[in-house]
């Protein structure tokens, strides 16, 4: 029993009512609603359906009202309890017949509904196709499907010919027989022909009722379930209109995937850079030494201090802590050379009557000399022989010049080779004179060479490894000694200033691409925004079918996260198109390979950003789909 009792309604709160003190009491039967337009015929269909509520007044089912309903309950009354036959039908047009007959139910007996309304032959094809007879077929089917207990007709058959009319109004009255129909109509033949009981309407108050139901309604108690929309209607809906709109939707994941290209270029080039930079110091770990000598520092935690900002005031004392000083002794000495299977060259320095003094390694020394042009003379072949070490211009320094007591400008090699002179009271001879190669791995200036006789221990020591796992042990092997021992590790150093720089133009370029990425998000807003508002009919016929505002909201949100996913694959496959022409041109100034280099990490991060700027872009106005009235949204044009 469907009841209305004293119901007022207006939409502005100075302006007349529309409905004007209506009181209706109706049960199952064919019911039509008559009146001239403007009359409140419409109106109070929308508040019977629940597609509005009264201004004043009560609106009950079964004794429950129906004003005090949640919207939870109003989605299963909409669900379950009412069916709508609307006017223009409210078809989706880019949605099958059959998709739009089973979008919140389905049937074992839809084939048999089609056949019944001989529209079976149009079962796949697309409602934009049809004619307005064949669209008000697939609507009663769409109701003959849901199966509910009120059947709400708004014109039913006021687009369509005599005929089709005809076939329209006989499918209802049959219908009526086990439902309660109400039809709002113009024509009053077919209410004459059809109908149950007539009502007619005039400024908002009934004015005539051929028939008064006067049986008291008794509450029933209702069972609410939440309604739940099938995941793959859901996803028929995404995927047909995403289909529907392809060009908009590419050109906006076009435009999205600009922000997500910036991004991919700065995340493959930081990538690239840190894998070529590893291996380098890998591959090249024993070009560069270890260096120990008294008041060492390690370069690393130079650099962090560097980069850390300390506040001074003016009226306060600091303290600071002098550099460590490391102790080079014999047994210091003694337990690096236990490890001398790591080392590949070991170079001492020692200070001898305020000279300074470089040796040959004790190891590997063949190969050490391969790092050398030998311009004139031989290698040392005994404990007294030394080697002039010339730097790229063949120049020597000063002072090593003075160490030898020469003080003319220029010499001849004939006048250097064979030349003695005393250091400690020992006579040392000139036996040849060498130049670094161009592609050595000796971080060596110009320098007198000796081998190691000297009867004191070294105050400099020059560790170069095999390779970047005996450099690691070697480290190690070093930081396990009994006293601290503080040292220079050249490749570390590299690569951490290297990591530092590679870094900080990470930020300030990621700093750009998120900028895009903002711009991208509230791109996506307005796309959808403009998508609420060109869909906001058929969000208006989702409602007042039982589909609720969450669903809805997921219909938006997956399109545009499948926009999003469209937008980071067109990004990837451009970033790695154009990695090839950028690899080539950054080797031809860095000399290294793969400098943009992308990998499943960084890929699953550009998607994983991608999803989330779609989503944060799509909230607001998604969200705002809950403030649409249904009854606004049927009449959105």
């Amino acid at each position: 029993m469907l009841e209305l009792k004293h119901v007022f309604k207006k939409y502005a709160v100075n302006s007349e009512y529309i409905l004007n003190d209506i009181n209706l009491k109706l049960d199952k039967g064919l019911i039509s609603i008559e009146g001239t337009s403007g009359s409140g015929k419409s109106t109070l269909l929308n508040l019977i359906g629940l597609l509005d509520k009264p201004t004043k007044g009560i609106v009950s089912l079964d004794g429950k009202n129906l004003k005090k309903l949640k919207k939870k309950e109003i989605d299963y009354y909409h669900y379950k309890k009412i069916g709508f036959i609307f006017q223009n039908y409210n078809l989706i047009e880019y949605l099958t017949v059959y998709e739009n007959i089973t979008i919140t139910h389905t049937s074992n007996d839809v084939d048999k509904i089609l056949k019944d309304l001989n529209i079976y032959k149009l079962k796949n094809k697309k409602v934009n196709k049809l004619s307005g007879g064949e669209k008000g077929r697939v609507a009663i089917a769409r109701v003959l499907v849901q199966d509910p207990d009120i059947l709400l007709c708004d014109e039913p058959t006021g687009a369509l010919d005599s005929k089709t009319g005809e076939v329209i109004m006989n499918i209802l009255k049959k219908i009526s027989k086990k439902k309660l129909v109400i039809m709002v109509t113009h024509n009053h033949d077919y209410s004459v022909k059809y109908a149950d009981r007539i009502i007619s309407i005039k400024d908002g108050r009934i004015v005539d009722d051929t028939k008064q139901i006067k049986k008291n309604s008794t509450e029933v108690k209702e069972k609410y379930t939440k309604v739940h929309f099938k995941i793959n209607k859901l996803f028929k809906i995404i995927i047909n209109n995403l289909i529907n709109k392809w060009k908009r939707n590419v050109l906006t994941a076009i435009a999205f995937s600009i922000g997500l290209i910036s991004l991919l270029l700065v995340l493959g080039i930081r990538n690239g850079f840190s894998i070529s930079l590893d291996n380098y110091n890998k591959e090249y770990a024993s070009n560069f030494p270890i260096y120990i000598s008294p008041y060492t520092q390690d370069k690393q935690e130079e650099l962090n201090d560097l980069l850390k900002e300390k506040e001074v005031r003016n009226d306060k004392v600091y303290s600071y802590q002098d550099k460590h000083v490391n102790k080079i002794d014999k047994e210091f000495v003694d337990y690096i050379n236990i490890k001398n299977n790591l080392i590949k060259y070991n170079i001492y320095g020692y200070s001898i009557d305020s000279k300074t003094i470089l040796t040959i390694p004790t190891n590997n020394i063949d190969d050490f000399y391969n790092n050398f042009n030998m311009l004139y003379g031989n290698i040392i072949t005994n404990n007294y022989d030394v080697i002039l070490v010339l730097d790229s211009s063949n120049n020597l320094n000063q002072n090593l010049l003075k160490q030898l007591n020469l003080k003319n400008d220029s010499y001849s090699y004939e006048e250097l080779i064979g030349y003695k002179y005393k250091v400690n009271n020992n006579q040392y001879t000139i036996s040849g004179i060498m130049k670094l190669k161009e592609n050595n791995i000796l971080q060596i200036n110009s320098c007198i060479l000796y081998k190691d006789t000297f009867n004191s221990t070294p105050n400099s020591i020059y560790l170069y490894p095999n390779n970047i796992d005996d450099k690691n042990e070697l480290v190690k092997y070093i930081k396990e000694y009994k006293t601290e021992i503080t040292f220079t590790d050249y490749s570390d150093t590299i690569k951490t200033a290297s990591d530092f720089i590679i870094k900080a133009a990470s930020i300030i370029l990621i700093s750009f691409s998120i900028i895009s990425l903002i711009v991208s998000s509230f791109m996506i807003g307005i796309i959808t925004y403009i998508s609420v508002l060109e869909r906001v009919h058929e969000i208006g016929l989702f409602k007042s079918l039982g589909i609720s505002n969450s669903n809805i909201r997921r219909i938006f949100i997956i399109e545009n996260i499948f926009i999003a996913l469209l937008a980071s694959i067109i990004s990837i496959v451009i970033t790695m198109l154009i990695s090839y022409p950028i690899n080539d041109l950054l080797f031809e100034y860095t000399s290294l390979n793969n400098i943009l280099l992308l990998n499943t990490g960084i890929v699953f991060i550009i998607v994983i950003i991608s999803i989330i700027v779609s989503v944060l872009g799509s909230f607001i106005p998604a969200f705002g789909i809950s403030r649409l009235k249904i009854v606004d949204a049927l009449k959105y044009e």
